[in-house]
């Protein structure tokens, strides 16, 4: 999961140049691609204890992707309860409070992280529904995994 190469902004001579900029690609040859990862899982399992094995192996895993220069950001929700939607319909704005009782699920996490392919991101989604099926068994969830425009 390490990543080598450009991280944020890298300096040629005296430009700085965006990872992806046409002259950063052609120096180094590696596209630096961001995605975000949502976690999804029933409201109720808000209620549950989270095993302590599973917070150490987080820890750990959340800790080497922060260091590899992978992981940029990362972050668990508070309840839907604290939360509200703003809804477009038939031309109107509507507010609606949370808790969302209609929701099957709920995004209860998300990560941001900087990947050379789709397959890394994978991966790594993959490794982190890992650690739960392996530290918390009974636990349902579902990664969803979207790429950043470009721009």
């Amino acid at each position: 999961m390490s990543i080598s190469g450009i991280l944020g902004r890298r300096v040629y001579g005296s430009q700085a140049q965006h990872p992806n900029s046409a002259a950063a690609v052609a120096l180094t040859g590696d596209r630096i691609v961001k995605y975000l990862m949502m976690i999804k899982h029933s409201e109720s399992t808000r209620t549950q204890e989270i095993p302590p094995a599973l917070l150490e192996a987080m820890g750990e895993f959340v800790g080497q992707s922060f260091k590899s220069g992978v992981l940029k950001e990362t972050a668990g929700l508070k309840p839907s309860a604290d939360g509200f939607r703003i809804r477009l319909s038939g031309g109107k704005v509507k507010v609606l409070d949370g808790p969302f009782s209609e929701a099957k699920e709920v995004v209860g996490g998300f990560a941001i992280v900087d990947v050379k392919s789709k397959a890394e991101a994978l991966q790594m989604a993959r490794d982190f529904i890992e650690l739960h099926r392996k530290h918390w068994p009974g636990f349902e969830c579902e990664s969803e995994v979207r790429p950043f425009e470009e721009g």
